[in-house]
């Protein structure tokens, strides 16, 4: 009986023995199993309270944050300049590419246009505020037409009026800011900005001509196709690059401001500049009407994968669809039956009249004398979507009895030729908003009719 006693004794402590490393193992699996998954449930918690915060952070703050110890981003009276060929301020907004100026004392950000908008001359009348360049930018007053700003998204949402520099400069190495126009939702760049932005290194520098906002005596400074700065008399057909200045409480949505990356503000935008495909055609929407949409196509007429040349007329600078031989008979006949849409393409009224010293170069009497056809070309007074494009047409002449006619050049001056001369041809048509009900309007998924 001892012996089986003693047996049971030592079988008893086998299984005590079991049970605590069974226990001690699984209070090891408990604690790991704790650490591991409370552990990546914080961090993926914190992480996420990063992104949170990022995304609810203003674009000014994460510009400045981003940017505050990089070679072209120096801080001048309180302000932060991008300077020189920097590639982190890119910004789209209204589909259009902006690039950041600065960044002001109280937060707010100015833009300007990446390329020319459209082109005009200043006029004879120097005073900023009634210059023909500022009416078009803006619809502030009973005779401004607001051309761009009609087609900018939500502007009382994103935008705040545009403090400029307006002084009478008559020496680049004397510059003053005492005069100071802040009227405007929509402005021109002063010499100052550019001045601190690098000038002739400046990244808004790209081979354009385009006015600034200051007086030289009677005349008005611009910059030239290589970046330094100039003055006319105002009355020579240059590009504008307008300036509009975002509020400082705008939020950052995405984006890290490089050229494949820019930074993004709104969620949705207008028409304006989107992307049209019909059939294997891209097209620009260059004006939005309350039932069409006027587009230009985005690039030249081609045949056979060739650029096509063609005269204007053998008469005048008028458009007459019905003149055999002219570009408007080529326009409305050949090349429109060649589109096999050419069933949803409206007649539509165009601008087509002279711009120069007949008229005191005021594009709006452009604007009020109209032809109707299906298929037409820019005008004196349209935006410019594409300004890659060179030597090609426009509806405009020199003056009001006279056989040449504009040509639109890349540098984003004017020229005149014969009406006889040849030159490329983009054409504009108008359609429907209805037919439209494919794509987001970008450049990878336009707009589409099915």
């Amino acid at each position: 009986m001892k012996k089986r006693k003693r047996k049971n004794k030592k079988k008893a402590k086998l299984v005590i023995n079991k049970q605590k490393i069974f226990s001690f193992i699984s209070f090891v699996f408990i604690m790991v199993c704790i650490f591991w998954y409370g552990g990546r449930t914080i961090y993926f918690y914190l992480d996420s309270k990063k992104t949170i915060e990022k995304q609810n952070d203003t674009l000014a703050k994460n510009i400045i944050t981003t940017n505050l110890n990089t070679n072209n981003f120096k801080k001048i009276n309180n302000n932060y300049y991008f300077q020189n060929d920097t590639n982190k301020n890119y910004l789209i907004y209204s589909n259009i590419i902006w690039r950041i100026i600065k960044v002001t004392n109280n937060k707010d950000i100015v833009l300007i246009a990446d390329d020319t908008i459209t082109n005009l001359a200043y006029g004879k009348n120097k005073k900023y505020h009634n210059s023909y360049l500022i009416k078009w930018l803006n619809k502030d007053k009973e005779d401004y037409t607001g051309i761009l700003e009609n087609n900018l998204n939500n502007k009382t949402k994103y935008l705040t009026k545009t403090e400029t520099c307006i002084d009478n400069i008559s020496n680049i190495k004397k510059i003053t800011c005492n005069k100071t126009n802040k009227n405007n939702y929509i402005s021109l760049l002063s010499i100052n900005d550019y001045i601190n932005t690098g000038a002739e290194k400046s990244f808004i520098n790209n081979e354009k001509y385009n006015y600034l906002a200051n007086t030289k005596g009677s005349k008005i400074w611009y910059i030239d196709d290589n970046g330094k700065l100039n003055s006319n008399n105002g009355e020579v057909i240059y590009g504008i690059k307008p300036v509009i200045t975002l509020k400082n409480k705008i939020k950052f949505i995405s984006g890290d401001g490089t050229e494949n990356n820019p930074y993004i503000v709104e969620k949705e935008t207008k028409k304006f500049g989107s992307y049209v495909k019909l059939d294997e055609d891209i097209w620009r929407i260059y004006e939005d009407n309350d039932e069409n949409y006027k587009l230009v196509l985005n690039d030249y007429i081609k045949v056979d994968d060739e650029k096509l040349e063609y005269i204007y007329s053998n008469d005048n600078f008028y458009h007459n669809d019905t003149t055999y031989g002219s570009l408007a008979h080529y326009l409305n006949h050949k090349y429109l039956y060649s589109l096999s849409y050419n069933n949803i393409i409206e007649s539509a009224k165009y601008h087509n009249s002279y711009y120069g010293k007949d008229n005191n170069y005021d594009y709006s009497s452009v604007m009020n004398t109209t032809i109707d056809t299906k298929v037409g070309l820019l005008s004196i007074g349209d935006p410019i979507i594409n300004n890659s494009l060179d030597n090609y047409f426009i509806l405009t002449g020199p003056e009001k009895d006279t056989d040449e006619i504009y040509l639109i050049k890349k540098d984003s001056t004017l020229e005149t030729a014969y009406t006889t001369d040849e030159a490329y041809v983009v054409p504009t048509i108008t359609i429907s908003k209805s037919i439209l009900t494919q794509g987001k309007g970008t450049s990878t998924d336009p707009y589409r009719t099915e």
